[in-house]
């Protein structure tokens, strides 16, 4: 009788584990930030490194005798290159690819938080006007989007065009819920599309090896 109160008790122990909730909090305000919660721990996913004071070196120079410039990547170049807008237009374009594939493991997501803050500035009141324009006939086509799947309970979202600020600026925080079966589940059905476009993959190579 022991030994089926205990096995009754880990089975709890597991449905517990399993239909309990993961927290994941997402902030950018010039910086990012990302945290876990689940069971009470808190896990920081963007900690800032301390940087340890490090001693003087020369710069590493080519072989005219300049210094080496550190590369910059791909897609830093194009965020600094583009427009405000034309960087909306990007990181929503990838959304619009992402969320299919994902689309069983966000209809069991809840959003508990979104707010996002743009403010839109130009070169001049035309180009901020134009750039203003260009973001939210983007936004809230796609904001409107992903409500229809989302279990989205507060939504606060404002884009302004600030005719006399500096530069753009954009303030975003989300706070997401969604339970640990969930991620099991989604996870098992991504290794199954990927065995399964590897299998098709190597058929694929057998029969054209055999063609040959």
């Amino acid at each position: 009788m022991t030994v089926l109160y205990i096995i009754l008790g880990l089975l709890l122990l597991c449905g517990a584990l399993f239909f309990s909730s993961l927290t994941l909090t997402v902030d950018y305000n010039e910086k990012f930030t990302a945290k876990v919660g689940w069971l009470g721990l808190k896990l920081n996913l963007a900690k800032e490194k301390k940087e340890k004071p490090k001693k003087e070196k020369s710069p590493k120079k080519k072989a005219d005798g300049k210094p080496k410039r550190k590369e910059e990547s791909a897609l830093k170049k194009r965020f600094r290159e583009n427009s405000f807008s034309e960087n909306v237009r990007f990181v929503i374009g990838l959304l619009r690819e992402i969320f299919p594939q994902f689309k069983y493991l966000l209809r069991h997501t809840r959003v508990r938080q979104l707010k996002l803050d743009l403010k839109i500035v130009g070169a001049d009141a035309a180009k901020t006007a134009i750039e203003y324009g260009g973001v939210c006939s983007v936004l809230y086509p796609f904001l409107a989007w992903a409500d229809s799947f989302l279990d989205l309970s507060m939504k606060k979202v404002d884009v302004s065009a600030d005719f006399a600020g500096e530069k753009s600026k954009a303030l975003f925080h989300v706070k997401l819920k969604i339970r640990v079966i969930i991620l099991l589940i989604s996870a098992f059905k991504l290794i199954k599309l990927y065995l399964k476009l590897t299998e098709v993959n190597e058929n694929e190579r057998k029969k054209h090896k055999f063609n040959h």
